[in-house]
C-alpha cells in the first residue's frame, strides 16, 4: 500500500504520508463492504460508480484506511488478483 502511494506521485508530500498512515484504521473489509462504501460516496457524481466496482478478477483482501465514521474522508484499498484499487474521497463540509 505504501509503495503504491509513493508511486502515485507523492513527490514533495512525503511529510503528509506519516500522519495519513498513523491515523489510518487498517480495518479489513469484505468486497461487499468495499463496493457499498464506494457507491455511498460516489452516488452523487455525474458518472456514479455502481457495484461491482471491479468486474473481473478474484477479490483477495481490502483495507478501510479512513471512513466517514472518523473524519470527512474515505480511503479504501482493495486487492484483486489482477490489480489494486485505491478509492479516495474527501470533503471540507
Amino acid at each position: 500500500m505504501i509503495n503504491s502511494e509513493l508511486i502515485d506521485d507523492w513527490g514533495g508530500r512525503q511529510d503528509k504520508l506519516r500522519p495519513y498512515l498513523s491515523a489510518s484504521l487498517f480495518r479489513l473489509m469484505t468486497e461487499e463492504e468495499f463496493n457499498r462504501l464506494v457507491e455511498a460516496q460516489a452516488r452523487d457524481l455525474v458518472a456514479s460508480l455502481k457495484p461491482p466496482i471491479h468486474k473481473t478478477g478474484r477479490y483477495v483482501a481490502g483495507l478501510a484506511m479512513h471512513t466517514m465514521e472518523t473524519e470527512f474522508l474515505v480511503s479504501l484499498v482493495a486487492e484483486y488478483e489482477d490489480e489494486f484499487i485505491h478509492f479516495y474521497w474527501e470533503t471540507s463540509a
